[in-house]
């Protein structure tokens, strides 16, 4: 029996130890979900906590001095950060409609009311305790609404709509170039007032956009104005008939819900643009190098194809070169070709003439490859070196073989007299026939 009770009180103490355990690991998940709910709360909202100054202490000496040996109970402090939450957004509704309205008169409080909220916003940020939260809560909801009674007021005496027509009077100018969205406007102001909305902030944002669109226009216009006479070169026909589409479309189609679209459109074709513009302005430094480098009359090229190029190139230059035919490249090409041609003649002489580059006449050759001169000056000299060298190895084989000759003819004339006189000629004939 006594072993019976043993047992049973051991099986009683083991359950009561495994009741407390799962207690306590209730009881440490419990406080580990408030601590992870606490430092989201606090995490999602530490840009805005930091905006006021007390509050931020106050936060912290509540985390200082908190005792969680007391519990981890933080309803009430996730409701006031809550709260702070819905005050900030009350600030900044707070401060869109004084902006509405802080460039109106002084009618109705208006300037009061602007500068009541400038102080709420001052206060706010450093003099606003975490328990006062639900109190200026009620001073910036009670000034919002002063704010839009103040509005209405303006509203109904006519005074914005006054200042809408205002704005389209001193934007008339552009409005009348684009009809369709100046009638979008129009009718929107036609239907004031709206309910919730600042009429006179949309307004004036369209107009800007409006403006932005029509220099852009203006600027591919002038650029393309400047193009249309040139050359299709650097798909210059490409982008201008673009931007004569484009132009058309606006003109007639433009609205506030596509204006980005077509802005968008406007800005990368005036960067294609430039790249044209760049193209064209390239050219002339190409032109300006190579005139640079044709003046200077260096042996690169035969002389005729030199001069020729150097008159094309002034030719471009002297007039706006983006209208003509000839280009840059092309000319660059023709003075590349002009190179491999003179080249080309002087291997192909070379070739011809071996002897031009053997130890009597490399030295004349290479002095006169190295001037600025004709084909046919080269040429002509080449012939005159050939003509004199022949006739030099003419007179080497006249007194190899005329000397020998005459010795045979002069004994054989001593036999025989006709012979002798018969080798006089042959031989004056022979001289003479070598010496010519």
């Amino acid at each position: 029996m006594s072993d019976s009770l043993s047992k049973r009180d051991s099986y009683d103490a083991l359950i009561g130890d495994i009741t407390a355990f799962y207690h306590n690991a209730n009881l440490v998940r419990v406080r580990k979900e408030a601590l992870n709910t606490l430092s989201s709360c606090i995490l999602d909202r530490d840009a805005k906590i930091a905006q006021f100054e007390r509050v931020f202490a106050d936060l912290k000496s509540f985390l200082d001095a908190y005792d969680f040996s007391k519990g981890y109970a933080f309803d009430a402090l996730q409701e006031q950060l809550n709260a702070l939450s819905a005050l900030c957004g009350s600030l900044e509704k707070m401060g869109a409609e004084a902006k509405k309205i802080a460039s109106y008169p002084d009618y109705y409080g208006a300037k009061r009311a602007v500068d009541i909220c400038r102080e709420l916003t001052i206060a706010c940020k450093t003099k606003l305790h975490l328990n006062e939260i639900s109190r200026f809560a009620q001073l910036v909801e009670a000034n919002i609404q002063r704010l839009l009674e103040i509005q209405k007021r303006f509203e109904g005496d006519g005074f914005v709509l006054d200042q809408l027509r205002r704005i389209i009077e001193q934007n008339a100018s552009i409005l009348n170039k684009y009809p369709t969205y100046y009638g979008e406007i129009t009718q929107y102001i036609s239907t004031f007032p709206h309910q919730g909305e600042d009429s006179l902030s949309i307004v004036s944002q369209r107009i800007e956009i409006l403006k932005e669109i029509d220099g852009l226009m203006s600027m591919i216009g002038n650029e393309c104005s400047g193009l249309r006479p040139c050359c299709n070169r650097h798909h210059k026909d490409d982008v201008v008939r673009e931007y004569d589409v484009i132009a058309n479309e606006i003109f007639h189609k433009l609205l506030f819900a596509n204006a980005s679209g077509y802005k968008a459109k406007l800005t990368d074709l005036y960067n294609r643009i430039q790249k044209v513009v760049s193209a064209f302005a390239s050219e002339k430094g190409l032109l300006l190098q190579l005139q640079g480098i044709l003046q200077e009359r260096k042996p690169v090229v035969w002389k005729e194809e030199g001069d020729r190029l150097l008159d094309k190139v002034r030719m471009l230059l002297g007039k706006d070169y983006r209208t003509e035919k000839l280009n840059a490249d092309e000319l660059q090409k023709m003075f590349t070709d002009a190179q491999k041609k003179r080249k080309n003649d002087i291997d192909a002489q070379t070739t011809y003439c071996p002897w031009l580059l053997k130890a009597d006449y490399c030295a004349l050759h290479e002095d006169l490859i190295s001037k600025y001169i004709t084909y046919e000056e080269y040429k002509n000299r080449i012939s005159e070196w050939r003509k004199a060298r022949t006739k030099k190895i003419l007179k080497v084989i006249c007194w190899v073989i005329g000397i020998p000759l005459a010795i045979v003819i002069i004994v054989f004339a001593f036999k025989y007299i006709i012979g002798f006189i018969a080798g006089i000629i042959v031989l004056w004939v022979f001289f003479k026939v070598l010496l010519h």
